[in-house]
């Protein structure tokens, strides 16, 4: 069974910075910005380098204060031959020496020691991309203890649904417990929604993308069946407003209503915290019944004449309520 996140044993070293021209670091990037993806993190793999990365830096910077004697051979001869010494050519050229050594080295130690914080960031980055299936399995262990935890809540609720009928029957604390609950929920979903993004950067679980449901839930297309095709051809009234026939707020994570239904419909929607694929997959399938369904003649895509008719019966709409408001305004009305 997946391990559940707990408190972080990690704490990020100061000045740790990850470039967002490199893939494995932007991963890490957004990966430690959530302290519960953090503390889900391989504390035993990432505190070694963490530890590394904070003396390197401390010794980069410790190097880029050394100074080099400052070393002017030149006004060290002029001095010389102004009080009439003579010059030692092989000398000269041994000093020359010491003082470009001296340098040559420093640089190097500069040059070697700058290098380390880069190594030590591109390790932790690839340690961090590569435990990214493990998070997935870490946010399933805890959606799946969270869901446990609010079914006793709503079962308190029974049939409430929101804050007024919670205070008609007095249950109040119930209610405030709940949103504490569906809290939480809406955290877990960000981080969830966050991980599919750094997978698929595209428009594929962007907001409002279908695709994002089927990572939500498993038994969507049995509670919402078409949901696979939202948002391609949407439904409207006569005046042109949307109208959905979703029983609850599918993709709106943060609303109390979508979490109480993911509760009460917990074994029918089967929730859960999968990648990608599996989501696309999932969409997919749903989409292919659909097509199915259509071709058998449950339902068909309206023709260009039927969009025109809609059209043109959507105005008329229009045009007889825009004349009803003018003649009450006018006080012409019985």
């Amino acid at each position: 069974m997946p391990t559940k996140t707990a408190p972080s044993a990690l704490t990020l070293p100061q000045g740790l910075r990850f470039s967002s021209r490199d893939a494995h670091q932007r991963t890490a990037a957004a990966v430690v910005n959530s302290p519960r993806l953090l503390a889900a993190l391989p504390a035993a793999e990432l505190a070694p380098l963490f530890t590394a990365y904070e003396g390197a830096t401390k010794a980069r910077a410790a190097a880029q204060a050394l100074r080099v004697e400052s070393t002017d051979v030149l006004a060290e001869v002029d001095a010389q031959l102004r009080q009439g010494a003579e010059i030692d050519p092989a000398a000269l050229v041994a000093r020359l020496g010491e003082a470009q050594a001296a340098a040559a080295r420093r640089d190097q130690t500069v040059a070697l020691l700058e290098s380390l914080p880069r190594r030590y960031t591109d390790e932790i980055a690839g340690v961090i991309a590569d435990h990214v299936p493990a998070l997935y399995d870490a946010l399933s262990a805890d959606l799946a203890e969270l869901l446990d935890e609010a079914e006793a809540v709503v079962s308190e609720l029974g049939t409430v649904s929101d804050a007024d009928g919670a205070i008609s029957a007095g249950k109040v604390a119930e209610w405030t417990k709940l949103r504490e609950l569906a809290a939480r929920y809406a955290d877990l979903r960000a981080d969830h929604v966050r991980l599919l993004r750094l997978e698929d950067t595209g428009p594929n679980f962007a907001n409002g993308a279908p695709s994002l449901g089927f990572a939500f839930f498993g038994g969507l297309d049995d509670v919402v069946p078409g949901f696979a095709k939202a948002g391609q051809t949407p439904t409207a009234d006569l005046m042109g407003r949307p109208v959905t026939s979703e029983p609850f707020p599918v993709l709106d994570v943060t609303s109390v209503a979508h979490f109480l239904a993911v509760v009460r419909l917990r074994e029918e929607l089967a929730p859960h915290v999968i990648g990608t694929d599996e989501a696309s997959d999932l969409r997919a399938e749903a989409a292919g019944r659909i097509v199915d369904r259509n071709l058998h003649g449950v339902s068909r895509a309206p023709s260009e004449r039927d969009a025109y008719t809609l059209r043109r019966v959507r105005m008329a709409a229009a045009d007889q309520i825009a004349e009803a408001r003018e003649s009450i305004a006018l006080g012409l009305t019985d």
